[in-house]
């Protein structure tokens, strides 16, 4: 099947219509679901329920890839942060469900932020919403196969990985292992004729390369998803507008046939960041001689938080990225710490900021800087080197944790730093002011915490 696909109501000869559109009327009418869509899609019944709600779980699983012997009984609906409540108070006074539990399955909620259980006469409903500002991508994603990244909006259905799903195939995540062994959920732990679960791409015998499960993507490649649109004026692909997720399968994959595969990779270095002068000349060797070697370094500029100087070290691109890298592809966890080792999704783009110029009207630069900063923690430590160099400024103000910089062209091609770089980049880091982020940009973990990061004038 395409990429994409957009099928009109108005055209019944069309394979899309005779496939999809009786069965979204058809499997899910005693549970009022063409109501919910229509809810969600033109606010009729809930005037402030944005467009991005969608339902996900075995109803969108049967857009897809059809009914395994039985109509599903359960209703999965996902829903921005802000419409939780409204949607809540919908399905319990609309629809006449009642709340059975707040508490998500352990797989799904480590990105589930608000979270309710319904049951009505043997059916069941649940509602989740991501932290505040995150994207319902989030939940999406953490789902414990390949086959359960599926998700259905008032105007069409998307999937990820669309090639597994042509071989009949569908590949655990992480958060399966959180999926008791008496335990169903979505695809794992059940038995089913439509899809073979596998733990990896052994099956092959060959190889992974860019399907390994250890690799992140970000939504951005368009390679990894396919949709369905019955209604484009409310496509479902405006859920992928904007968003800044990225997301890997697992922390490991044990084919034999990988070059990433877990017997090699654990023997190479795993850092939360880097803190000072020792971390500098520890880690460089580390980056040069991991096994399997990476494609690409960048140097670029480091502010360890223990440091007396500022660095040029090694930035590694990612593993899987034999293009021109952008931003998104850089492997910065050696230096600055944006999420824990054992996440799966994150949402990063908000820990940095590009310089393409400077606030005094005589003084142009003719390259792009982009600073990376660490999410702060309880123990982090403020970064005295930066500070000082603010005071020299004339400024007083504290920033938090280690800051990694990198030089990009005008065109936004990434290119090494220089000495003569690194001053600019002196320049640029030394006006760094306080900012308050949210708490949606931390991980569960981190809830309660005072957050801080730098601001610029």
């Amino acid at each position: 099947m395409a990429r994409g696909y957009t099928a009109s109501t108005s055209s019944p000869q069309s394979g899309i219509n005779r496939r999809y559109l009786p069965a979204r009327d058809l499997a899910w009418k005693a549970m009022a679901t063409p109501a919910c869509l229509s809810t969600i899609r033109l606010g009729s019944t809930i005037d402030d329920i944005p467009c991005s709600a969608v339902i996900t779980g075995s109803a969108a699983r049967a857009m897809v890839f059809g009914h395994d012997g039985e109509h599903p009984v359960d209703l999965n609906l996902v829903v921005p942060h802000g419409s939780f409540r409204t949607l809540h108070a919908f399905v319990k006074r609309d629809l006449g469900y009642r709340s059975v539990t707040k508490s998500a399955h352990p797989a799904i909620a480590p990105a589930v932020c608000l979270f309710r259980k319904y049951e009505s006469n043997g059916r069941t409903i649940t509602l989740s919403a991501p932290r505040p500002s995150q994207s319902i991508l989030q939940i999406i994603l953490n789902a414990p196969s390949t086959a359960d990244m599926v998700f259905m909006s008032a105007g069409g259905v998307a999937w990820f990985y669309p090639q597994l799903l042509k071989q009949g195939v569908a590949i655990r995540s992480r958060s399966s292992n959180f999926v008791p062994l008496d335990c169903k959920l979505g695809y794992v732990g059940g038995v089913t004729r439509l899809m073979r679960l596998e733990n990896d791409l052994e099956f092959t015998r060959r190889a992974c390369g860019s399907s390994c499960p250890t690799l992140w993507h970000h939504v951005d490649d368009t390679s990894l998803r396919c949709f369905v649109d019955w209604n484009s004026e409310d496509t479902v692909t405006d859920l992928f507008g904007d968003v800044d997720v990225e997301w890997r399968l697992s922390l490991y994959c044990t084919n034999s046939h990988c070059r990433y595969r877990i017997a090699i990779m654990e023997r190479n270095l795993h850092t939360d960041g880097a803190f000072n002068r020792n971390d500098v000349r520890y880690i460089p060797p580390e980056i040069r001689c991991r096994q399997p070697r990476f494609l690409q370094l960048i140097t670029g500029a480091f502010y360890g938080s223990g440091c007396s100087r500022p660095y040029l070290i090694p930035v590694p691109v990612r593993d899987g990225v034999d293009r021109r890298p952008t931003l998104d592809d850089l492997d910065i966890t050696y230096w600055v710490r944006q999420f824990a080792y054992t996440q799966c999704t994150a949402s990063r783009r908000i820990l940095r900021h590009t310089f393409d110029s400077v606030p005094y009207p005589d003084v142009s630069i003719g390259a792009r800087f982009t600073a990376f900063f660490e999410i702060p923690l309880e123990t982090t430590q403020p970064n005295h080197l930066l500070n000082r160099m603010a005071n020299m400024s004339g400024r007083h103000e504290t920033v938090l944790g280690s800051v990694l910089v990198v030089k990009q062209t005008r065109d936004c091609e990434i290119v090494d730093m220089s000495k003569g770089d690194q001053v600019v980049s002196n320049f640029l880091v030394s006006s760094f002011r306080r900012l308050r982020i949210a708490l949606d940009c931390i991980s569960s973990q981190e809830q309660g915490l005072v957050q801080q990061l730098p601001q610029f004038v």
